[in-house]
């Protein structure tokens, strides 16, 4: 038996394509890991953190949203 082609006849590849938008769930994550271990001394620094954090994360989602 044969094993079946990832391009079909027509010349489509049927591979599964790779999602950049998929890692922004580790930058987000980076991002509040950094803010984290900081520490909470500074509240305006941690807003800021999360701020850059949520803008990086909403970011993402507006590319995700384009395709």
């Amino acid at each position: 038996m044969r094993a079946e082609s990832p391009v079909s006849p027509r010349g489509v590849d049927r591979r599964p394509r790779r999602n950049p938008a998929a890692r922004q769930p580790t930058v987000v994550g980076a991002l509040l890991a950094v803010a984290w271990a900081r520490g909470t001394t500074d509240l305006v620094d941690q807003i800021g953190w999360f701020a850059l954090a949520a803008l990086t994360f909403a970011v993402g989602l507006g590319f995700r949203a384009e395709r």
